[in-house]
């Protein structure tokens, strides 16, 4: 096992080790294949060792989906040129999964419009849904992602809102808040 897969497979373990997220591995073709569900999301992580990597995710939100992937396109990933680009998919795939495993990713309403906020790279990208497809924007910090919206934390686990929105998240050192949460620290109260 290498380092890149080993990263993946830290990450993967982690959101797994939550009550109620199940995960499927296949090998085959020379890629190792984690299928992750859950009652808010599906996901698929695909790595094969010097060809490609690679996050296919469904958001599961009342009454609505919203899709996000990360990869490294049809770039050689065994290249020495492309190893930036590597890290930073491999970064952004173990912090989305992060931020899943941790209840960290704010989902809300953009101008009536279902929207999620993930990291990467240094800033977040926000997923908006259309009446007919997605549009995937762009911001540097968590407030201008933030901005113009309604968020609440959404535990993508159980398929909940959790509370509503901190004023605080980032990529960094955010602690997941747990005020609205019941004993076991996994499943939200009902209120």
């Amino acid at each position: 096992m290498d380092s890149i897969e080993a990263r993946l497979l830290e990450a993967v373990t982690k959101l797994v080790g939550r009550k109620y997220a199940k995960l499927d591995v296949a090998e085959g073709r020379g890629a190792t294949r984690f299928r992750l569900h859950a009652t808010g999301f599906d996901a698929v992580v695909v790595y094969q060792p010097g060809q490609w990597i690679g996050l296919d995710i469904r958001f599961r939100l009342p009454n609505t989906e919203l899709y996000y992937s990360v990869d490294s396109d049809l770039y050689p990933i065994s290249e020495p040129d492309f190893q930036d680009m590597v890290e930073s998919t491999v970064v952004d795939i173990t912090n989305i999964l992060t931020f899943i495993t941790e209840k960290r990713i704010p989902a809300g309403d953009v101008q009536g419009r279902p929207a999620v906020l993930v990291p990467e790279g240094s800033g977040y990208k926000r997923i908006e849904k259309r009446r007919f497809s997605m549009v995937a924007k762009s911001y540097r910090t968590i407030e201008e992602g933030l901005a113009g919206a309604t968020w609440s934390d959404y535990d993508f686990v159980v398929g909940r809102k959790v509370n509503d929105m901190r004023t605080k998240m980032t990529t960094e050192q955010a602690e997941p808040t747990t005020d609205s949460l019941s004993g076991d620290g996994d499943v939200p109260e009902r209120r």
